[in-house]
Protein backbone atom coordinates (compact mmCIF):
# COMPACT_ATOMS: atom_id res chain seq x y z
CA UNK A 1 0.00 0.00 0.00
CA UNK A 2 2.77 2.02 0.82
CA UNK A 3 4.62 1.98 -2.34
CA UNK A 4 1.70 2.25 -4.47
CA UNK A 5 1.02 5.84 -2.67
CA UNK A 6 4.79 6.42 -3.20
CA UNK A 7 4.46 5.38 -6.60
CA UNK A 8 1.31 7.22 -7.30
CA UNK A 9 2.76 10.40 -5.97
CA UNK A 10 6.03 10.45 -7.68
CA UNK A 11 4.07 9.76 -11.08
CA UNK A 12 1.90 12.91 -10.29
CA UNK A 13 4.54 14.90 -9.44
CA UNK A 14 6.50 13.73 -12.77
CA UNK A 15 3.49 14.20 -14.81
CA UNK A 16 3.03 17.74 -13.16
CA UNK A 17 6.56 18.77 -13.99
CA UNK A 18 5.41 17.72 -17.91
CA UNK A 19 3.02 19.75 -17.80
CA UNK A 20 4.95 22.74 -16.43
CA UNK A 21 7.39 22.47 -18.82
CA UNK A 22 5.02 22.39 -21.63
CA UNK A 23 2.87 25.03 -20.69
CA UNK A 24 5.97 27.37 -20.04
CA UNK A 25 8.54 26.42 -21.92
CA UNK A 26 11.99 27.89 -20.47
CA UNK A 27 10.13 30.05 -18.17
CA UNK A 28 8.86 26.62 -15.79
CA UNK A 29 12.17 26.89 -13.42
CA UNK A 30 11.35 30.32 -12.69
CA UNK A 31 7.21 29.37 -12.59
CA UNK A 32 8.09 26.90 -10.35
CA UNK A 33 10.05 28.70 -8.02
CA UNK A 34 7.75 31.84 -7.73
CA UNK A 35 4.73 29.69 -7.19
CA UNK A 36 6.95 28.05 -4.20
CA UNK A 37 7.88 31.24 -2.93
CA UNK A 38 4.36 32.84 -3.28
CA UNK A 39 2.82 29.76 -1.29
CA UNK A 40 5.16 30.28 1.52
CA UNK A 41 4.46 33.66 1.65
CA UNK A 42 1.34 33.58 1.86
CA UNK A 43 1.34 30.52 4.95
CA UNK A 44 4.05 32.92 6.64
CA UNK A 45 1.14 35.85 6.60
CA UNK A 46 -1.35 33.49 8.05
CA UNK A 47 0.68 33.03 11.30
CA UNK A 48 -0.49 35.42 14.24
CA UNK A 49 2.13 38.09 15.00
CA UNK A 50 2.24 37.12 18.24
CA UNK A 51 3.33 33.60 17.24
CA UNK A 52 6.21 34.71 15.53
CA UNK A 53 7.11 37.49 18.86
CA UNK A 54 6.89 34.71 20.85
CA UNK A 55 9.09 32.58 18.47
CA UNK A 56 11.43 35.53 18.65
CA UNK A 57 11.81 35.10 22.83
CA UNK A 58 12.18 31.62 22.43
CA UNK A 59 14.99 32.32 20.24
CA UNK A 60 16.38 35.09 22.18
CA UNK A 61 16.46 32.33 24.92
CA UNK A 62 18.87 30.35 22.78
CA UNK A 63 20.92 32.82 23.00
CA UNK A 64 22.15 32.27 26.83
CA UNK A 65 23.73 29.17 26.74
CA UNK A 66 26.19 30.13 23.83
CA UNK A 67 27.02 33.16 25.91
CA UNK A 68 27.53 31.53 29.32
CA UNK A 69 29.69 28.50 27.40
CA UNK A 70 31.70 31.94 26.11
CA UNK A 71 31.88 33.46 29.40
CA UNK A 72 33.54 30.41 30.52
CA UNK A 73 35.97 30.07 28.09
CA UNK A 74 37.20 33.82 28.70
CA UNK A 75 37.45 32.84 32.53
CA UNK A 76 39.50 29.52 31.75
CA UNK A 77 41.80 31.80 29.25
CA UNK A 78 41.92 33.80 31.28
CA UNK A 79 43.37 31.63 34.11
CA UNK A 80 45.38 30.28 31.74
CA UNK A 81 47.17 33.66 30.55
CA UNK A 82 48.03 34.62 34.62
CA UNK A 83 49.43 30.82 34.51
CA UNK A 84 51.57 31.84 31.44
CA UNK A 85 52.76 35.54 32.63
CA UNK A 86 54.19 33.52 35.66
CA UNK A 87 56.09 31.06 33.98
CA UNK A 88 57.79 34.18 31.61
CA UNK A 89 58.31 35.76 34.91
CA UNK A 90 60.07 32.76 36.18
CA UNK A 91 61.90 32.15 32.91
CA UNK A 92 63.16 36.32 32.37
CA UNK A 93 64.24 35.45 36.46
CA UNK A 94 66.36 32.43 34.97
CA UNK A 95 67.75 33.66 32.20
CA UNK A 96 69.00 37.04 34.40
CA UNK A 97 70.66 34.70 36.37
CA UNK A 98 72.25 32.46 33.55
CA UNK A 99 73.31 35.76 32.32
CA UNK A 100 75.28 36.55 34.76
CA UNK A 101 76.74 33.12 35.61
CA UNK A 102 78.16 32.99 31.67
CA UNK A 103 79.76 36.53 32.19
CA UNK A 104 81.27 35.38 35.18
CA UNK A 105 83.08 32.35 33.82
CA UNK A 106 83.59 34.43 30.08
CA UNK A 107 85.31 37.12 32.56
CA UNK A 108 87.33 33.86 34.59
CA UNK A 109 88.27 32.33 31.34
CA UNK A 110 89.31 36.02 29.89
CA UNK A 111 92.14 36.60 33.10
CA UNK A 112 94.32 34.03 31.04
CA UNK A 113 95.12 32.18 34.29
CA UNK A 114 96.08 28.40 33.90
CA UNK A 115 93.94 27.95 37.32
CA UNK A 116 90.61 29.08 37.82
CA UNK A 117 89.22 28.91 40.90
CA UNK A 118 85.39 28.99 41.69
CA UNK A 119 83.74 28.91 44.51
CA UNK A 120 86.82 27.76 46.30
CA UNK A 121 87.34 24.88 43.52
CA UNK A 122 89.88 24.86 41.01
CA UNK A 123 89.54 23.98 37.33
CA UNK A 124 91.31 24.17 34.22
CA UNK A 125 91.01 26.81 31.23
CA UNK A 126 89.85 23.98 29.60
CA UNK A 127 86.72 22.70 31.65
CA UNK A 128 86.22 26.60 32.38
CA UNK A 129 85.37 27.10 28.54
CA UNK A 130 83.31 23.50 28.02
CA UNK A 131 81.25 24.30 31.02
CA UNK A 132 81.09 27.91 29.79
CA UNK A 133 79.79 26.66 26.42
CA UNK A 134 77.37 24.40 27.21
CA UNK A 135 75.79 27.24 29.45
CA UNK A 136 75.69 29.22 27.12
CA UNK A 137 74.09 27.05 24.53
CA UNK A 138 71.49 26.45 26.90
CA UNK A 139 70.60 29.94 27.32
CA UNK A 140 70.50 30.39 24.04
CA UNK A 141 67.34 27.88 24.05
CA UNK A 142 66.01 29.42 26.66
CA UNK A 143 65.75 32.81 26.00
CA UNK A 144 64.14 31.46 22.44
CA UNK A 145 61.47 29.33 24.23
CA UNK A 146 61.28 32.61 26.45
CA UNK A 147 60.62 35.10 23.59
CA UNK A 148 58.26 31.96 21.50
CA UNK A 149 56.11 32.20 25.03
CA UNK A 150 55.74 36.02 25.06
CA UNK A 151 54.76 35.34 21.24
CA UNK A 152 52.28 33.13 22.95
CA UNK A 153 51.16 35.30 25.33
CA UNK A 154 51.08 38.59 23.38
CA UNK A 155 48.64 36.71 20.89
CA UNK A 156 46.47 34.97 23.80
CA UNK A 157 46.02 38.08 24.92
CA UNK A 158 44.99 39.52 21.57
CA UNK A 159 42.44 36.65 21.38
CA UNK A 160 40.82 37.43 24.95
CA UNK A 161 40.26 40.84 24.39
CA UNK A 162 39.12 39.86 20.91
CA UNK A 163 36.79 37.38 22.43
CA UNK A 164 36.03 39.82 25.70
CA UNK A 165 34.45 42.70 22.73
CA UNK A 166 32.44 39.67 20.69
CA UNK A 167 30.89 38.97 24.13
CA UNK A 168 30.24 42.81 24.93
CA UNK A 169 28.78 42.97 21.29
CA UNK A 170 26.45 40.13 21.80
CA UNK A 171 25.51 41.25 25.05
CA UNK A 172 24.82 44.02 23.62
CA UNK A 173 22.70 43.09 20.97
CA UNK A 174 20.90 40.44 22.38
CA UNK A 175 19.66 43.57 25.27
CA UNK A 176 19.15 45.51 21.98
CA UNK A 177 16.58 42.87 20.51
CA UNK A 178 15.26 42.14 24.13
CA UNK A 179 13.78 45.48 24.06
CA UNK A 180 12.80 45.48 20.32
CA UNK A 181 10.84 42.77 21.23
CA UNK A 182 9.04 44.14 23.48
CA UNK A 183 8.36 47.06 21.55
CA UNK A 184 7.01 45.02 18.65
CA UNK A 185 4.83 43.52 21.43
CA UNK A 186 3.27 46.56 23.25
CA UNK A 187 3.17 47.53 19.63
CA UNK A 188 0.95 44.32 18.29
CA UNK A 189 -1.29 44.61 21.65
CA UNK A 190 -2.24 48.64 20.86
CA UNK A 191 -2.91 47.29 17.33
CA UNK A 192 -5.02 44.65 18.52
CA UNK A 193 -7.00 47.25 20.81
CA UNK A 194 -7.06 49.42 17.70
CA UNK A 195 -9.08 46.37 15.99
CA UNK A 196 -11.16 46.19 18.89
CA UNK A 197 -12.43 49.28 19.23
CA UNK A 198 -13.16 49.80 15.64
CA UNK A 199 -15.70 46.88 15.55
CA UNK A 200 -17.81 48.62 18.04
CA UNK A 201 -20.29 49.50 15.33
CA UNK A 202 -23.23 52.28 16.92
CA UNK A 203 -26.09 52.62 15.07
CA UNK A 204 -26.98 56.43 15.75
CA UNK A 205 -29.84 56.44 13.20
CA UNK A 206 -32.68 56.53 15.78
CA UNK A 207 -31.02 59.26 17.42
CA UNK A 208 -31.84 61.34 14.41
CA UNK A 209 -34.69 59.80 13.61
CA UNK A 210 -35.66 61.25 17.59
CA UNK A 211 -34.21 64.47 16.53
CA UNK A 212 -36.23 65.42 13.34
CA UNK A 213 -39.19 64.72 15.26
CA UNK A 214 -37.95 67.21 17.95
CA UNK A 215 -37.32 70.07 15.18
CA UNK A 216 -40.68 69.44 13.68
CA UNK A 217 -42.59 69.74 17.33
CA UNK A 218 -40.10 72.90 17.82
CA UNK A 219 -41.69 74.44 13.99
CA UNK A 220 -45.18 72.91 14.71
CA UNK A 221 -45.22 75.14 18.43
CA UNK A 222 -42.92 78.06 16.68
CA UNK A 223 -45.70 78.71 13.60
CA UNK A 224 -48.44 78.42 16.28
CA UNK A 225 -47.02 81.00 18.42
CA UNK A 226 -46.33 83.43 15.83
CA UNK A 227 -49.76 82.85 14.15
CA UNK A 228 -51.95 83.65 17.93
CA UNK A 229 -49.70 87.13 17.43
CA UNK A 230 -50.93 87.65 14.70
CA UNK A 231 -54.54 87.28 15.58
CA UNK A 232 -53.94 88.73 18.63
CA UNK A 233 -52.76 91.94 16.70
CA UNK A 234 -55.54 92.12 14.28
CA UNK A 235 -57.79 91.97 16.66
CA UNK A 236 -56.65 95.32 18.05
CA UNK A 237 -55.94 96.56 15.11
CA UNK A 238 -57.96 100.62 14.38
CA UNK A 239 -60.57 100.59 11.47
CA UNK A 240 -59.69 102.69 8.88
CA UNK A 241 -62.26 101.36 6.46
CA UNK A 242 -65.84 101.56 6.16
CA UNK A 243 -67.42 98.40 6.70
CA UNK A 244 -69.41 96.82 3.91
CA UNK A 245 -73.06 96.72 2.96
CA UNK A 246 -75.27 94.63 4.21
CA UNK A 247 -76.15 91.55 2.47
CA UNK A 248 -79.83 91.48 0.54
CA UNK A 249 -79.39 95.70 0.00
CA UNK A 250 -79.76 94.82 -3.97
CA UNK A 251 -81.18 98.27 -5.08
CA UNK A 252 -78.46 100.52 -3.58
CA UNK A 253 -75.56 97.38 -4.95
CA UNK A 254 -76.92 97.93 -8.39
CA UNK A 255 -76.96 101.66 -7.93
CA UNK A 256 -73.38 101.98 -6.96
CA UNK A 257 -72.31 99.01 -9.67
CA UNK A 258 -73.43 101.68 -12.25
CA UNK A 259 -73.47 104.75 -11.15
CA UNK A 260 -69.59 104.56 -9.23
CA UNK A 261 -69.29 108.60 -9.42
CA UNK A 262 -72.26 108.98 -7.27
CA UNK A 263 -70.74 106.67 -4.09
CA UNK A 264 -67.52 108.09 -4.59
CA UNK A 265 -69.08 111.83 -3.93
CA UNK A 266 -71.29 109.73 -1.26
CA UNK A 267 -68.16 108.63 0.61
CA UNK A 268 -66.40 111.80 0.08
CA UNK A 269 -69.16 113.71 1.53
CA UNK A 270 -69.92 111.27 4.68
CA UNK A 271 -66.04 111.71 5.32
CA UNK A 272 -66.11 115.08 5.24
CA UNK A 273 -69.54 114.90 7.31
CA UNK A 274 -67.40 112.80 10.03
CA UNK A 275 -64.53 115.10 10.23
CA UNK A 276 -66.84 118.25 10.60
CA UNK A 277 -68.53 116.85 13.87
Amino acid sequence: MVRKLVFTGTGLAVVLGMVTVLVFGRDAVSVVKTFASKTQESVSNQIPVEFDIDRAREAMKGLEPEIRRNVHLIAKEEVEIEKLEKTIAKSDEQLAQDRRNIMRLKDALDGGSRNIVLVGHTYSPAQVEKDLRVRFENFKTNEDRNENLVKILDARRSSLNAAKEKLHEMESQRETLRVTIEKLSAHAKMIEVAKTTSEFNFDDSQLGYVKEIIEKVETRLEVEERMLNVNIDTDHHIPLEKEGLVDGDISEEVANYFNPDVEALVVEDLDDTELAN
